[in-house]
């Protein structure tokens, strides 16, 4: 088991790969590491001479809830880390830390800030979902992954991004309900963006350690409601032409509406479970 972590900090602490220095990268893998034993780890940060006092920092994240960050160096030592190392998410046991450390290549050794870019390239690669159809691995996630990698260089957060792009769907509904053929094109080419950019928030999410319930939830609630919309908006304009139509979208939304209240029901009833207990 780990308890006492040495980390060797010269200037790449500070060098920023897919939205977080490497530092608190570092400090932020070694924390989940900390939350899967179920024991506070100790982590000691040793600066380098090189690197100017006013340039040292304390890594500051939500997430930071089983480390203990102190100054000097303790003894006896289990794990000595460098900031050179850029650790993928999820080493989440001893066991899985030391083997990717050991034998497996999922890890990279910065030796410049020239490798950064294609560090994120890689990084981000591997940030996909199991479910992902093949419209969203070919086409909707290499296009989200670029403009992740332009997001993570700001201070956008993945709740941020959900609400910055839900305008999305509603100018995309407004299109649909004009029933004509090219505002039906224009409308479904707004949801087709929607989707390429929904993808951006669980990106950001996973590379910054900022997945929550919270966030989660609005992103369902966000996909669900444009869904509805969609299909209502798409009833709506056809039946402009037919009345058919019109009730097609009503009873589109109603099973769509159907499918997420069976998808939360058993979520809220494990809640209220482990609310009870």
């Amino acid at each position: 088991m780990v308890r006492r972590v040495v980390i060797e900090a010269d200037d790449s602490a500070l060098w920023k790969v897919a939205g977080l220095r490497q530092l608190e990268r570092l400090v932020l893998e070694i924390n989940e590491l900390a939350i899967a034993q179920d024991e506070l780890i100790q982590v000691s940060i040793r600066w380098t001479a090189d690197v100017p006092p006013k340039k040292r920092f304390v890594p500051q994240h939500p997430r930071l809830s089983r480390v203990d960050l102190r100054d000097g160096q303790p003894e006896p030592i289990d794990l000595h880390l460098t900031t050179h190392l850029f650790l993928p998410r999820g080493s989440v046991t001893l066991a899985e830390f030391a083997q990717r450390i050991e034998t497996r290549r999922d890890w990279e050794f910065l030796k410049s800030r020239a490798q950064i870019s294609e560090c994120e390239k890689r990084f981000l690669r591997g940030s996909g979902k199991s479910q992902d159809g093949l419209v969203s691995r070919y086409v909707n996630r290499p296009i989200s992954r670029t403009i992740s990698r332009l997001l993570l260089r700001t201070p956008m957060t993945p709740s941020g991004w959900t609400l910055a792009i839900f305008i999305l769907p509603m100018l995309g509904s407004l299109f649909l309900a004009r029933g004509d053929y090219l505002s039906v094109v224009a409308g479904l080419l707004f949801f087709q963006l929607y989707s390429i950019l929904d993808g951006c928030d669980g990106e950001i999410a996973r590379a910054k350690y900022l997945e929550s319930a919270s966030g989660r939830q609005l992103d369902t609630w966000c996909d669900t409601i444009g869904n509805l919309f969609m299909v209502l908006a798409l009833g709506y304009g056809l039946a402009l032409t037919t009345k058919f139509y019109l009730w097609e979208g009503v009873v589109a939304a109603a099973l769509i509406a159907t499918n997420e209240l069976l998808l939360l029901l058993p979520g809220r009833a494990t809640k209220k479970s482990a609310g009870a207990l």
